[in-house]
Parts: C-alpha cells; structure tokens; sequence
C-alpha cells in the first residue's frame, strides 16, 4: 500500500507542475513577452519531464507514444501534454504557421494516446480535436 502512496503522490505532483506550465502559457496569451514565456515553459517541460518539444512536434503518433513510454511520462497526464502543445501553437500561429500546425499536431495526437489509453469518448476531446485539424487545414 506504501508504493502505491508513493506513486500516487508522484502522479499528483507532476499534475501540478503541468498545471503550472500550462497557467504559464495561458497567462502569457495576453502578454507581450509571449517567447520568452513559452520558452521558459519549454525548458520546464525538458527540466522535469524530459519532454523536448522541438524533437516531439516531428514525431507521428506510434513515435510519439513509444518515445513517452521510454521516458516514462505517465499516460494519466498526456491529454494535459496535449492541452500545453495546444496553447503553444495557438500562441505560435502568431509567428509561424506551419511550426504552429506542427504543435497543434502533437495535440491531436496526445487527444488520440489519451483516447486510446483511458478506453473512454470524450466529447470535449473530439471537440477539440476537430477544432484543431481545421486550423491545420486553414489558411493563416
């Protein structure tokens, strides 16, 4: 029951370093200084979970999912990955559109790993998903 605890907490623990990444990207949203904020959000990611996103955006959905299996990136946090992948290329489509659909693709499948790992539908994620591909699809 103790290793449990422990893994428990570790869990909780990398929730809320994600939630703080991610409030990070958000309250940069409005600011001016959205590149250093979105660069310090990408060094945190690299710091405490060994997620590089320069080298995840070109991976295709097989890659990226055995790649977070080698790092051991919990599966219960990969919709939460891909909330921040979202919220970065929405700020990126600011400046490069095709980086932009590179992160908004990592989203899509971050949403897919978390569909297939959890077993459930979620409406928001397929929402979201759709949301995103038109944007892909979109000009500017």
């Amino acid at each position: 029951m103790g290793n449990r605890d422990i893994i428990m907490d570790q869990l909780q623990q990398l929730g809320k370093v994600l939630g703080e990444i991610l409030a990070q990207i958000l309250g940069s949203k409005s600011g001016s200084n959205t590149s250093t904020l979105l660069k310090e959000a990408e060094e945190s990611l690299s710091t405490n979970f060994q997620i590089d996103f320069v080298q995840i955006i070109e991976l295709n959905k097989e890659d990226l999912k055995t790649h977070l299996e080698k790092i051991k990136f919990p599966t219960a946090h990969y919709e939460k990955l891909g909330t921040i992948a979202q919220e970065m290329g929405l700020i990126k489509r600011r400046t490069d559109e095709d980086l932009a659909k590179k992160y908004l693709a990592t989203a899509i499948n971050l949403y897919d790993l978390e569909d297939e790992q959890s077993q459930t539908v979620s409406f928001t994620r397929m929402n979201q998903k759709t949301k995103l591909q038109q944007l892909i699809h979109s000009e500017g």
